[in-house]
């Protein structure tokens, strides 16, 4: 299957807009100074989450002339419900999107132990999740960008998981060293996923089709299998634009 995203790449008719592939299109410029502006079309989670030790706060979430800024805030002694980490996420206000097109312009913690993550999410039966993720569980790794659809299933992957539904994307960047492009495409029985514009990976196992949230997010709970961490001090991703274009369940 030819789905929208690569139809449209190899025709060249990205010129034409994301409005020319779903019915809704949002585009946020987050630098700058207003945060009405800033959050115009946007949730802001405050409340926790895996048993309460990730807290979303919503002053760890603000705009100024750099961008969006998420912020882990710094963190000692265990990670429990009675001290979790504080962190920031935002997703668009309609909790129905079904198919479409993120494209966020980041910049990556330079601290280790966090993870920033753009994807859908579906409080569903099976909590389907396409995600874009990217980690550096200790100050001694390398940054890792994976791309993810929920529910994993069969295969095996360049980390040894599910090659259908789960890759690690080479790095050629220090996605903490300057700003760069994140991008899926999901159309009814695929997901493409592109790093600054250039085609990485193709998935077409448990595509999600159902309706759901897309959300941008940057959280720790200190687990040494994923995020590492949490920092000690407070760790800052930047969100420096963001495109919008779906439809609607």
């Amino acid at each position: 299957m030819l789905c929208k995203g690569l139809f449209t790449t190899l025709l060249g008719l990205e010129a034409i807009g994301l409005a020319a592939a779903w019915t809704n299109t949002l585009t946020k410029n987050f630098q700058t100074t207003s945060q009405t502006t800033c959050f115009s079309g946007l949730s802001v989670a405050t409340w926790s989450q895996g048993g309460g030790i990730v807290q979303w706060r919503a002053a760890n979430a603000y705009c100024d002339a750099n961008g969006l800024a998420l912020k882990v805030t710094g963190h000692s002694g265990a990670v429990t419900a009675a001290n979790p980490v504080e962190a920031a996420e935002v997703s668009l206000v309609p909790q129905d999107i079904k198919y479409g097109s993120l494209r966020v312009v980041a910049r990556a913690a330079a601290t280790s132990g966090t993870c920033l993550g753009f994807f859908y999410y579906s409080n569903t039966a099976t909590y389907p999740e396409i995600d874009m993720e990217i980690i550096r569980p200790t100050s001694g790794s390398s940054y890792e960008l994976h791309f993810t659809v929920h529910p994993k299933s069969g295969g095996t992957d360049n980390q040894g998981g599910p090659s259908d539904t789960h890759w690690v994307h080479p790095l050629t960047f220090n996605p903490s060293a300057g700003f760069h492009e994140y991008r899926f495409d999901w159309t009814a029985g695929a997901v493409e996923f592109y790093v600054d514009g250039v085609y990485a990976k193709y998935m077409a196992r448990n595509i999600p089709s159902v309706g759901g949230s897309i959300i941008m997010n940057h959280w720790s709970d200190g687990n040494s299998g994923w995020t590492g961490g949490p920092p000690s001090g407070d760790a800052f991703a930047v969100i420096r634009s963001a495109s919008f274009a779906y439809d609607r369940a």
